[in-house]
C-alpha cells in the first residue's frame, strides 16, 4: 500500500452503503484513481464540499497495488467550481467532459491530460459558449487518450474532409458525402476545420474556438455518435447537454 498526496479532479461520486462514497478522481501523476471515502456522507467536516464533481482537491490516499479501491484519507478543497454546478447548461457540458474522462481512461501519469481537463473546467465556469468549448474538448481529449477521430480524409476515396464536409455512418470510418453509406450524422466543412484545429491547438486557447449554434448541435451529434461507437455504449450525459 502506497501513501500518496496529489492534486486531483473529482470525476464522479457514488453512494455506497449508508455513509460511504466511492469517488473517482483524475490526477496528473496517477491518472484515474478510484477510492473509498469512509463516512463521507455523514461527516460534514471531514470532506466538506470536496467530493463533488468538477472540484479540484489535494488528495491524500492509500493506494493498493492490487487495483482495489484506494482509501481516501483527505481531500482538501482547492477549487469547487460552483459556477458549473449552479448553471444547467454548464453542468451539462461539464458532465459530458467528465464522462469522457471516465470512459476513455488514460493509464498512468499524464500531466498533459490533467492540464487539459483542469483548464477546460476553469474556462467552462466563466464561459458563455459552453457547447463550443465542449465541441473543442471532445477531439482534443479523445486524441490524447488514444481514440483520435479520423477527420483528415475520406475513409474510402481519401478526399480532404475540410473541403467536402464529413459524414458518419457508424463504426470508425468517416466519409465524404459522395462515398458515405446512409449517414447517422453529418458536419460541414467549417465544423471539420474547427474540430481538426481543436485536436492540436494549445490547451489554453480552446475556449477561443467558436461555432454557431446550429453547428454546435451538429458537431456534438457527430462527436457523440463516434464516441459512443468507440466506447461500445452511448454517453448518457449527452442527453443532458443536448437539451440546451
Amino acid at each position: 500500500m502506497n501513501l500518496i498526496k496529489t492534486k486531483a479532479i473529482v470525476i464522479r461520486s457514488i453512494p455506497y452503503g449508508e455513509s460511504d462514497l466511492v469517488v473517482i478522481f483524475f490526477s496528473p501523476g496517477f491518472g484515474i484513481i478510484r477510492g473509498m471515502a469512509k463516512g463521507a456522507r455523514k461527516s460534514r467536516k471531514r470532506f466538506l464540499g470536496s467530493l463533488e464533481p468538477f472540484a479540484t482537491v489535494m488528495l491524500g490516499a492509500a493506494v493498493k497495488e492490487s487495483g482495489a479501491l484506494a482509501r481516501v484519507d483527505t481531500a482538501d478543497l482547492v477549487n469547487a467550481r460552483l459556477g458549473i454546478r449552479e448553471d444547467l447548461k454548464k453542468y451539462g457540458a461539464g458532465s459530458v467532459m467528465l464522462e469522457l474522462v471516465s470512459i476513455f481512461e488514460v493509464s498512468g501519469a499524464s500531466g498533459e491530460v490533467f492540464h487539459l481537463i483542469e483548464t477546460a473546467l476553469d474556462i467552462l465556469e466563466g464561459s458563455s459558449a459552453s457547447l463550443s468549448l465542449l465541441a473543442a474538448f471532445f477531439p482534443r481529449y479523445l486524441s490524447l487518450s488514444g481514440f483520435g477521430i479520423p477527420l483528415s480524409s475520406c475513409g474510402r476515396c481519401g478526399a480532404d474532409l475540410a473541403l467536402t464536409g464529413a459524414m458518419y455512418a457508424g463504426g470508425f470510418s468517416i466519409y465524404c458525402s459522395r462515398c458515405s453509406p446512409p449517414a447517422e450524422a453529418a458536419i460541414g466543412r467549417g465544423t471539420v476545420a474547427f474540430l481538426r484545429r481543436a485536436e492540436t491547438v494549445g490547451t489554453e486557447v480552446i475556449g477561443r474556438l467558436k461555432l454557431g449554434s446550429r453547428d454546435e448541435k451538429d458537431a456534438l451529434d457527430f462527436l457523440g455518435k463516434f464516441a459512443s461507437a468507440a466506447a461500445g455504449k452511448r454517453l448518457k450525459t449527452l442527453d443532458i447537454a443536448s437539451e440546451f
